[in-house]
């Protein structure tokens, strides 16, 4: 079959308006199937990315923002089809143009892979290479809100706009001038100021790239994008307004190179010709700095293109896509000399002289051209380019080099001194924050040259979020996924070259995640924890899922009651390693081991934990963060044993030097209670023991040295209260999160503040649980006697920043009290003794720290803390929530006050409110609670359950009902067994009410189990459901599950069984069938085929006609054809009986019988062809194939024709050329019946042909194009598709007839269209002469571009203003000056 090009190609990457002037690119890449990577780890690491926005600057669009495609195409390529659409982020202001860039699925690879494959499962082929590198280069902050680089808005799961599979969606800033190329083509020349502008914005994009370590491998015209310009709030100097007509930005990270190192080598796989450097084409492996080179010469000739007004060197023999190879072979010797430089100097002078440019423009251009584009890739820079592009003088570049090395210097030399662990807000956080809220950030301040290394993109990380990704990904691509992520966790999998690729220990604990949250694959926990066995089993590997896997598989296994083969000495090792690391329910583990089994092997549990506990508590930090671990020490306390205190004195005094002396306490001026005061800093304070910025002080509190402690304290002036510089803890709080109790007490005895470090995340009695229970109450009275706030805030520090690894579901950032941090911690010891001080379970505002709102009226609170009670609630910890109701209700068997009931609990952990994750999903439950996750779940929901019924009387009100229907629907939806069984325990109605119906949750999820269940608790599956179109059943709601939905026909057969009716007993509904097969549940679709569904019946459809929307009756077949996509294909395949379950019977051939309608008339008028992946020329053949005996391939319509006369009429070539093949009559037979017609008396009965049909309509196309011209574009439909595909159709046709008449007709069109091609070639010539008429006299000199968005402070741009205003040395020297001589210049 031919290539099918109904709609013609685009530019590969366009965010703008598209030109019909842009060719085809011819784009270099590698071919090999291995550098696509894997569906599953792009994925995770798009969850990756999303999972950082969400905590930085949250761009993945909600509920409460949509986006709307317009249905204008802007640009397409091999991975990517760009789309015009209009995005509304507020009702209250008007929508913003967007560009989507949406995925397009390598549709024929994934045909291929499914024919092959054993499985029936389609697996899209996608580069994911190419998309995952955009997205990472877009995310990067240090270039995501550059001036001059397309800017990210958005990114949502969306469909493929032709496989219609989920796949990530780019919401891109619409460039509403399109590219650069568009734009150099479209009007006239641009004046040179501009110019230089434009090639300034591109490279100093291109500069911000190559500082982050980004290649961006394909510097060219089309890639860089034009916005209007942005004036910067923060101008310095007032541009003409001609310089602030356009910003351009580069586009199109596809082909970016990242992650390399600096002595590692590669080759450059992704180019343009003939916009590559000379070594790329030679295939030479390069390192990270040859790649940027690359860019630098592509730069170069970018430069020399927009100076010739975006001709220059690409007008040259060779450099045409469609060029013969003998002139692209010539061009290649000439770019393989210094040739092309030469040749690039005497082209811009003499468009230089033809245009009189000034020479100070000239000289500008030939600078940059000759620091580009350059033989060697060492004569290239960047830097010396930019300044002459930014305004400075030629002369000059070396002394604003040597200004902005000094910069340089300046600003490493600040970094040094910077006291370790120190975060906070800095310049560069500040500037992203003004990014997020849409201002331009270039960390580079404008300045060529400054700031050369920037941070580079994180390592490809993965996030697997299961529980989300299942109601966004297909069933299909959910299995794909489990099935990639077994084959990489087994080793199985092709390796990619270390692209995307995971750890097999991280694939596994992936694997086990499906299986225990039922993604792609139903609950089974034997897999579930053999393969987490498998995740924890690589001791060298440390990944956090590593370090999970180990800590939770005895746990969890144990809970879903299965043995795993676990000798004891590898469980100790495990279990003592998780609670180094922070895994506090280990400690549990461990404590229950002890308890059980003989008396050696309680003994030596019991030695385990306590030497788990010791370590995590005085060297980790008590969060497994290492704080004071001998490796996590820096120099020379890495080998100092800090309580042999005359070798301790000895080294303080080595890092004191000459300051040791006045760091001395001195009983003259301080006494031992003055250590508490918060004074300024001494020496003595500046000593750092790690790289978190823990003092001395802070070492010896956490590891228990009181004797080290006091001997610190009275012998140097130090601050008793200094704080850490990575969470402002200080020694006080260090003690009591290590559980030290004679530190504590010392420490407050001698004047430490109670409550912590004013701006610290938490007081001391947040880490109550600490301690032991018999020191429990001696620390907590203490700690209040001296002044500590029982309802004390914590703070909520970012998981990110705080870096605690075993904190996966970030109790961390919940803001509560220290009552509140027992119930997280669940110590009920702890809630004991707070509960004894004082301490109020339902508090919901807590105190800040003294030092935080003295001073201030009516500050000292915050309404922001979540209570204790909600969060023993949504934990699931029934003790703590017993005792919490016995404290409130004091005993009194009558309670007044009204609580949480389980109606607001399960909502209240189901939204995430007050805690990060969902703390009721099984995987949460099972790490919290181990073997009791289904006990305490039960227990908790009968607790809230009983408290409310004094509220809530005996009989439910209609409000309640309502309220327990919704919640049991969306805990069904969930797929939640243990939930809905509990509440169907407590009496919550199995048929819900009309609003929210469990029975219709558990049919769209396809869930067995629940379906079951609720029948079990005699559910009615009679119900039904009056829709906007009309009143339907639980058959059509079976038929209609979303792709989300695990397969199988058990529930619609059970439908069938129980008397559901087969067909609609509504007739303004579809049938079950239809909608089976219209959302492809075809399993469901076979199981009502198999019973005697109806494939041909009738249902309305509302359709767009002349008049607006109308509604026809139609069958399922009509509405599978009205789009083309790849759905449509597997729709037909099942309709038409070639694939599994389909009918026996093909679909009648007349879809309107009452108007003679057929379904190749149908094909034959179709305006839903595409041209993307060969996808309507496979529904053609589909359906020819189906219908393919003569009286229906003939079969003449009495006003249309056959389906050859009409295809032809309306220019369907691919139909056409079927058609054909198949053997059409194309003689007068084919034609509509005109018998009694008075047109016989206009035309001879032997013109009523398919082939006169198409002449006829091509001379009406031509007439109207030249009757009713474009005023701008008065040619443009001289190339469209539609005449393309007409004559075609003639071509086709021409070849079986010898209707001389006929060909004489169609000699006439060519020559008539002949006439209006030379027409188009004087008038754009005529543009041209206009265009460089009409340029108006340029600038002398070139602009200085220092008012540009992100630029330098005011000093910096006055030292460069007077650097140039001193006299310019010569800039004409030695091998530039050799140059400039060879080509007479």
């Amino acid at each position: 079959m031919d290539e099918f090009d109904w709609v013609r190609s685009f530019p590969t990457s366009s965010y703008g308006t598209v030109s019909h002037e842009v060719p085809a690119i011819e784009r270099h890449a590698s071919s090999s199937s291995a550098s696509r990577g894997s569906f599953a780890s792009f994925v995770c690491h798009v969850t990756n990315l999303e999972s950082k926005l969400r905590t930085l600057a949250p761009i993945v669009l909600d509920d409460s923002s949509s986006v709307r495609a317009t249905g204008k195409i802007l640009g397409q390529g091999k991975t990517f089809m760009v789309r015009h659409a209009l995005w509304v982020k507020d009702p209250n202001e008007p929508p913003l143009e967007v560009a989507l860039k949406e995925i397009i699925p390598d549709v024929q690879a994934e045909e291929e892979t499914s024919q092959s494959a054993s499985s029936t499962t389609n697996k899209p082929q996608v580069d994911w290479k190419e998309i995952l590198f955009e997205l990472r280069a877009l995310l990067h902050e240090p270039v995501r809100y550059h001036p001059n680089i397309v800017r990210l808005l958005g990114v949502q799961w969306g469909l493929s706009p032709i496989s219609e599979s989920t796949f990530p969606v780019l919401i891109m800033e619409y460039a509403s001038f399109g590219t650069f190329k568009t734009l150099q083509s479209s009007q006239n020349a641009l004046p040179l100021p501009v110019k230089q502008k434009l090639c300034y914005d591109v490279g100093r994009g291109l500069s911000a790239l190559h500082s982050a370590g980004i290649v961006h491998g394909d510097m060219k015209h089309e890639n860089v994008l034009i916005f209007p310009f942005k004036r910067s709030r923060n101008s310095n100097a007032e541009p003409e307004p001609y310089e602030m007509m356009y910003t351009a930005k580069l586009a199109d990270f596809g082909g970016t190179v990242m992650d390399m190192t600096f002595r590692e080598t590669r080759k450059l796989e992704t180019w343009t010709w003939p916009f590559q450097a000379p070594e790329v084409t030679d295939g030479r492996l390069l390192t990270r700095e040859g790649m940027m080179l690359t860019d630098v010469y592509s730069f170069g000739l970018l430069v020399w293109r927009a100076f010739e007004d975006g001709e220059g060197f690409v007008s040259f023999p060779g450099a045409a896509q469609s060029a013969p190879d003998e002139e692209k072979r010539n061009l290649n010797a000439i770019k393989s000399t210094e040739g092309l430089t030469q040749s690039g100097l005497c082209s811009i002078q003499d468009y230089a002289t033809s245009h009189k440019v000034s020479r100070a423009f000239y000289d500008m251009f030939a600078y940059t051209i000759l620091h580009t584009v350059r033989l060697v890739p060492t004569d290239r820079d960047l830097v010396k380019a930019l300044a002459a592009l930014r305004g400075v003088k030629l002369g000059h570049i070396p002394e604003y080099q040597e200004f902005v090395q000094e910069k340089n210097n300046e600003r490493t030399a600040t970094e040094a001194r910077e006291a370790p662990g120190r975060h906070g807000i800095t310049r560069d956080a500040l500037s992203f924050y003004l990014g997020r809220s849409g201002d331009d950030v270039d960390l580079q301040d404008n300045l060529p040259g400054f700031r050369p290394q920037l941070d580079e993109p994180n390592a490809e990380e993965f996030t697997f979020e299961p529980e989300k990704l299942k109601n966004i990904l297909t069933w299909d691509q959910q299995r794909q996924i489990l099935e990639e992520l077994k084959s990489a966790a087994s080793g199985t999998r092709a390796s990619t070259s270390g692209l995307l690729d995971m750890r097999k220990t991280v694939a596994a604990f992936f694997v086990f995640q499906c299986y225990l949250l039922e993604f792609g694959t139903p609950f089974n926990d034997l897999n579930a924890s053999e393969w987490l066995l498998k995740a924890a089993s690589d001791d060298d590997s440390h990944e956090d899922e590593d370090y999970l896997s180990q800590a939770w598989v005895w746990r969890i296994s144990r809970a879903l009651g299965v043995s795993l083969d676990l000798p004891r000495h590898r469980l100790d090792t495990l279990l003592k390693l998780s609670v180094m690391r922070g895994h506090r329910i280990c400690l549990q583990d461990i404590q229950e081991l002890a308890s059980t089994g003989s008396a050696t092997d309680r003994q030596q549990w019991w030695s385990t934990f306590q030497q788990a506990r010791r370590f995590l508590l005085s060297q980790m930090g008590a969060v497994g963060m290492g704080y004071f671990f001998s490796s996590h020490l820096t120099p020379p306390w890495n080998n100092i044993e800090i309580d042999n205190l005359p070798s301790l004195d000895r080294t303080i005094r080595d890092i004191l030097g000459s300051a040791y002396d006045s760091c001395l306490r001195g009983s003259s001026f301080q006494t031992l209670s003055d250590a508490g005061s918060d004074a300024t800093e001494s020496r003595f304070d500046k000593i750092y023991v790690n790289r978190r910025g823990h003092g001395l002080l802070h070492y010896a509190a956490a590891a228990g040295l009181s004797e080290t402690l006091q001997h610190l304290v009275m012998t140097y002036n130090c601050n008793i209260n200094l704080p850490n510089q990575h969470v402002d803890e200080p020694p006080l709080l260090c003690a009591c999160a290590g559980g030290k109790l004679d530190c504590a007490l010392f420490l407050l005895d001698n004047g430490a503040d109670p409550n912590g470090y004013r701006f610290g995340q938490e007081g001391p009695l947040h880490w109550l649980s600490s301690f032991l229970p018999n020191e429990m109450e001696t620390i907590a009275s203490k700690l209040v006697a001296a002044g500590a706030e029982v309802e004390l805030r914590s703070g909520g520090m970012r998981h990110d920043v705080r870096g605690i690894r075993a904190d996966w579901e970030r109790i961390f950032e919940i803001r509560t009290t220290p009552l509140g941090r027992a119930v997280l911690m669940n110590n009920m010891d702890a809630v004991r003794v707070l509960l004894k001080l004082g301490a109020d379970p339902l508090a919901k505002s807590a105190k800040k720290h003294r030092g935080e709102w003295e001073g201030s009226n009516d500050m000292s609170k915050m309404v922001d803390v979540t209570s204790p009670f909600e969060l023993a609630a949504v934990l699931t910890y029934p003790e703590i929530l017993a005792a919490f109701i016995t404290h409130i209700d004091g005993g009194t068997t009558t309670p007044s006050l009204r609580l949480l009931d389980e109606v607001g609990m399960l909502d209240l952990a189901r939204s995430k409110a007050i805690t990060q994750t969902d703390p009721l999903s099984l995987q949460s439950r099972l790490v919290r609670c181990g073997s009791r996750f289904k006990q305490n779940l039960r227990a908790s929901l009968m607790v809230l359950y009983a408290r409310a019924l004094p509220f809530t009387g005996g009989m439910a009100s209609e409000n309640v009902q309502k309220e327990r229907s919704r919640v049991l629907s969306r805990e069904v939806k969930l797929g939640s067994v243990d939930i809905v069984e509990t509440l169907l325990e407590l009496r919550y109605h199995p048929d819900g009410t009309n609003h929210h119906r469990p029975i219709e949750e558990a049919i769209r999820m396809n869930h067995d189990a629940l379906f079951d269940l609720l029948k079990r608790y005699n559910a009615n599956l009679s119900v039904t459901r009056m829709t906007p179109t009309g009143r339907i059943s639980l058959l059509h709601i079976c038929a209609s599950r979303p792709r989300q939905s695990r397969p199988g026909r058990y529930i619609a057969d059970a439908l069938i069984s129980a008397g559901v009716p087969l067909e609609s007993v509504d007739p303004r509904s579809k049938s079950p069938l239809a909608m089976a097969i219209l959302n492809q549940n075809f399993d469901v679709a076979a199981a009502l085929v198999e019973n005697g569904a109806n494939v041909d019946a009738l249902y309305p459809l509302q359709v767009s006609g002349l008049h607006g929307l109308e509604t026809k009756h139609t069958t399922v077949l009509v509405e599978v054809l009205s789009q083309h996509t790849m759905r449509t294909i597997k729709s037909l395949k099942f309709l038409f009986g070639k694939s599994t379950g389909g009918p026996k019977q093909r679909p009648s051939f007349h879809i309107d019988p009452a108007n003679k309608f057929s379904i190749l008339h149908l094909l034959s008028g179709s305006p839903n062809y595409t041209h993307i992946a060969q996808i309507t020329p496979k529904i053609l053949s589909l359906c020819l194939e189906t219908y393919n005996e003569p009286e229906f391939i003939n079969y003449r319509h009495p006003l249309l024709g056959s389906a050859l006369c009409y295809a032809a009429a309306n220019g369907q070539k691919s139909m056409v050329d079927l058609l054909l093949k198949h053997g059409a009559d194309d003689s007068v037979a084919a034609g509509p019946v005109v018998r009694d017609s008075v047109q016989v008396l206009l035309r001879p009965k032997n013109s009523w042909t398919p082939l006169w049909a198409t002449i006829l309509k091509l001379d009406e196309e031509l007439s109207k194009g030249i009757l009713l011209p474009s005023k701008d574009s008065p040619y443009d439909w001289i190339h469209s598709s539609l005449l393309q595909n007409l004559e075609k159709c003639i071509v086709f046709l021409l070849n079986n007839t010898d209707d001389a008449l006929a060909q004489q007709a169609v000699e006439q069109l060519k020559q008539k269209k002949r006439s209006i091609e030379d027409d188009e070639v004087r008038w754009r010539v005529e543009r041209r002469r206009n265009n460089q008429a009409a340029e108006t006299a340029e600038a002398e000199r070139p602009i200085n571009l220092g008012f540009l968005p992100g630029s330098a402070s005011e000093n910096d741009e006055r030292r460069i203003r007077e650097i140039c205003d001193r006299p310019e040395p010569e800039w004409r020297s030695g091998e530039l000056d050799r140059l400039m001589r060879s080509t007479h210049l």
